[in-house]
């Protein structure tokens, strides 16, 4: 059972992790069209 709670929470972090890094290419993306 603990092993499964850290494969999910390793999940959720990962998935955190990937959404962050979206959203700052997205935001410098709209940043560059502005120039």
């Amino acid at each position: 059972m603990a092993l499964a709670i850290r494969i999910i929470h390793e999940g959720v972090l990962s998935l955190k992790n990937l959404f962050q890094k979206y959203r700052s290419i997205h935001h410098y993306n709209r940043n560059q069209d502005k120039n």
